[in-house]
């Protein structure tokens, strides 16, 4: 969980909380083999604002939305294990009782 919070800093420099890491999961494209290692995390009371990526477009969204934006085929089982934390897709209620 330390890497996420280090990559957090790095590369958009907020300061996040680990809460729940979930299932690894590794896919092959054509160019190359990725294994990701998703963490959950929330961002820390007195995080500065997410600093900008340079990139085409980042926002933040809610985890309903995510199957209207384009990502990666290798993010998609990340993206199910999100919406099915707590059977409902919520996962700001799952995250209340932590």
């Amino acid at each position: 969980m330390a890497c996420a919070v280090r990559e957090a800093s790095e590369e958009l420099g907020v300061l996040v909380e680990p809460l729940l890491n979930l299932p690894d999961t590794s896919h092959r494209y054509a160019h190359a083999h990725v294994r990701l290692h998703p963490v959950v995390c929330r961002l820390r009371t007195g995080s500065p604002a997410p600093r900008d990526l340079a990139v085409a477009e980042h926002r933040w969204a809610e985890i309903e939305t995510l199957d209207d934006a384009d990502f990666p085929e290798g993010n998609r089982p990340i993206l199910r294990a999100l919406r099915g934390l707590d059977g409902e897709g919520s996962l700001a209620r799952l995250l209340q009782g932590l």
